[in-house]
Order: structure tokens, then sequence, then C-alpha cells
């Protein structure tokens, strides 16, 4: 592969890469305010079901359903973004 063809597939990768970054963004954002936070904390800051129902003053059942819940509305929006999970 030639210099040029490299800059090019560097180019295109970064682009690719920045796409999905909007997208997954895009489909963070389209969250209601709770499922953020219900994210943040299952998924950046990896607490427990437990420890998300103390944090909601909910049962751990609940926490446990709105994760689940959180995690298919998520695979729906970044599927329509054209992440096939």
């Amino acid at each position: 592969m030639s210099d040029e063809e490299t800059d090019i597939a560097d180019a295109s990768d970064a682009y690719s890469s920045f796409a999905d970054f909007e997208a997954i963004k895009e489909s963070l954002n389209a969250l209601t305010g709770d499922e953020r936070v219900l994210f943040t904390l299952k998924y950046v800051y990896y607490h427990t079901a437990n420890e998300i129902a103390g944090y909601f003053g909910i049962s751990v059942a609940a926490a446990e359903k709105r994760l689940t819940r959180l995690k298919g509305k998520l695979q729906k929006l970044l599927k329509e973004k054209g992440f096939d999970y």
C-alpha cells in the first residue's frame, strides 16, 4: 500500500470512528434523565443492581427490570444507527 493509500485508509478509519462516536452519543442523548443516571451507574461505575436499587430507593427486582429495559432500549437505538448486536 502506498503512503497516499495509507493516508486515505487512516482518514477513513478516523471518520468511521467519529461517525460511530456520534451515533452512540445520539443514542445516549435519546435516553431520559433517569435512564442516563442508570446507564452511568451500571456501565461507567459498574454498580450492582443492589447498589442501584439503594440509589433509586426501589427494590432490587425493580432495579434489575429497569436495567433490562435500558439494555433493550439501547440495543434498539443503536440498531437504528447501524450497529447490529
